[in-house]
């Protein structure tokens, strides 16, 4: 299954470098006083200028009509959050206002410790389980912060998510501070673990080692097995986690992030939201608009699409980007698929649909299959930086060697190498906020409609993407939350950053939500990639460096 909108870029291509022994081009991080940041090369150009709005002119304003941060307790609970009886009221407001205790951070869930030069705290916030019944259980969220770098200028707080779902908020930050040098200087950065994911209330289905996976099912036999093992992951994720399973969607996310501006101190929210974490914000500006300071949504997901019209988007990005990488490749010395793309294209469907009958031995006895080549090939198409590593793994297929492909799936999906165990939650919080957030497709014979569908578009990706959808049809908690355009009227200014070419969240879906979001920046950035900002675009982190530090909105339509 692919995760709807995952933020796997500058530190996925580091890993997977790292993991392979495979150098990877492009700038690597640099370290700017204590913070990691990311070099901004000079590169592009704005093809118009800023504009400054309203109040985003003083990055002191105060009062309700300030898109800046200002900083204090807020007074009483949002309307967006308002509970009913004054019970609800209480305990909301109680959870609104209750104090931060700052600890060192745990190890990373990679086992790591946390770099001291980052001057990293870590902080756990109690929200409750269900908004509805704020006087009953709570849960806790794990935060991260990294201070300002030039604490004497600090502006205020920037919140962040990574995307996912499934992402780390936490582990995100600091693995790598996700805005640039300028912004790190002038803001802390906050990441959290979102219900469910991570350190916070995870869900959990199991611990089982991966098993090769034929996700291009041939005859009935086949596809009855697929669905078998749909049904026995969904029964096992309502064995060990489902009573956090109702909790996990976006909607509650978002309250999540409102309490957690409170608690920070800030008036207004400063939020960055990569890939799915642009849902969490756009979701944020419907609810919580008059909370609403500055928003940075890159790598847009739109909320507005069913499952199948999201997923196909993917599929159409993936083939794109795929096709653009074989045409890179031909013209590169040893290349995997050849000088001529059209007949490397099919060669690698040939290959992967091999795997059906003859998987590929690979490392600790492990064998690699159908499904776990698509997801190593999707793993790279994330960032160019990476292709010289697929070309590794598909040449290495080619010689009946699966190790370098399960290496870049187990990466990807979170798995041990040697066990093909789950080092985290990251896939069964996938699942189970994908499917809190719509039910999905409810008959088999609405998956196979869309697996013709999805294989036409790409003989590759559709098929694998496509019989994904059969998950939340099986799953344990169905939810009653369906796609929603998005309606924010009067939030302030937001900034949308989409390259114009990425592979998971494709630049349809920036434009589609710029369009629902009056008075919108849309930020392009010319080429292949997923997340823009802060990943060594000098005109791109200009136009978002304005907006964010001095309250300079973009022009409507902005091309780097």
């Amino acid at each position: 299954m692919v995760e709807r909108a995952t933020a796997w870029t500058v530190t996925g291509v580091a890993l997977l470098a790292a993991a392979l022994g495979v150098s990877a081009c492009g700038p690597p991080p640099m370290t700017l006083g204590t913070t990691q940041v990311r070099t901004l090369p000079g590169q592009g150009k704005a093809t118009a200028p800023s504009r400054t709005v309203g109040a985003m002119a003083s990055p002191t304003a105060a009062g309700p009509t300030s898109v800046v941060p200002t900083y204090g307790r807020m007074r009483g609970v949002p309307h967006g959050a308002d509970p009913a009886s004054t019970a609800a009221k209480q305990a909301l407001q109680r959870l609104y206002s209750q104090p931060l205790k700052w600890q060192a951070c745990p190890p990373l869930q990679n086992g790591k410790s946390v770099n001291p030069q980052l001057k990293a705290q870590c902080a756990w916030v109690e929200v409750p389980l269900d908004y509805a019944k704020p006087e009953g259980k709570t849960i806790k969220l794990l935060t991260a912060k990294v201070p300002a770098t030039d604490q004497a200028n600090r502006l205020g707080t920037i919140f962040f998510n990574p995307g996912g779902p499934g992402g780390s908020g936490v582990d995100s930050l600091l693995n790598g501070i996700p805005v640039s040098a300028e912004a790190a200087k002038r803001f802390d950065v906050v990441g959290f673990d979102p219900r469910g994911i991570g350190k916070s209330a995870p869900v959990t289905c199991g611990d089982h080692p991966s098993a090769p996976i034929n996700t291009w099912p041939r005859n009935e036999r086949e596809v009855r097995r697929l669905v078998r093992d749909s049904k026995g992951y969904a029964r096992e994720c309502g064995k060990l986690s489902g009573a956090m399973l109702p909790y996990v969607g976006t909607v509650n996310v978002a309250k999540d992030l409102d309490l957690l501006r409170s608690v920070f101190g800030d008036v207004k929210l400063t939020y960055l939201g990569q890939s799915y974490g642009t849902r969490i914000g756009a979701l944020y500006l419907e609810r919580f608009g008059p909370q609403t300071g500055r928003m940075v949504l890159d790598g847009m997901d739109n909320p507005g699409e069913n499952p199948v019209e999201s997923r196909l988007g993917q599929v159409k990005g993936f083939e794109g980007v795929f096709r653009t990488y074989l045409r890179w490749c031909a013209n590169q010395p040893g290349c995997a698929t050849g000088k001529d793309p059209e007949e490397g294209y099919n060669r690698v469907v040939r290959m992967v649909g091999n795997l059906r009958d003859h998987l590929l031995p690979a490392q600790s006895g492990r064998k690699l299959g159908v499904s776990d080549a698509v997801i190593g090939i999707i793993a790279t198409l994330y960032s160019r930086n990476s292709w010289p590593i697929l070309n590794r793994a598909l040449t290495n297929m080619s010689k009946g060697d699966g190790v370098v492909m399960l290496r870049l799936a187990d990466l990807y999906a979170g798995r041990d190498f040697q066990t093909g165990r789950p080092k985290n939650n990251s896939g069964a919080a996938s699942v189970a906020v994908t499917c809190a957030d719509d039910a999905g497709l409810k008959s088999l014979a609405e998956v196979r409609a869309a697996v013709e569908r999805f294989k036409k578009v790409s003989p590759l990706f559709g098929e694998q993407t496509a019989w994904g959808l059969l998950q939340c049809g099986v799953w344990p908690y169905q939810t009653t939350q369906r796609p929603e355009p998005v309606n924010a009227p009067g939030a302030p200014p937001t900034v949308i950053v989409s390259f114009t070419n990425d592979p998971t969240t494709p630049i349809s879906n920036a434009r589609s939500v710029h369009d629902m979001l009056a008075g919108s920046s849309l930020v392009t950035r010319q080429g292949e990639g997923h997340i823009a900002y802060a990943t060594g675009d000098f005109c791109v982190n200009r136009a978002v460096d304005n907006y964010l530090i001095a309250g300079r909105q973009p022009a409507e339509q902005t091309t780097c």
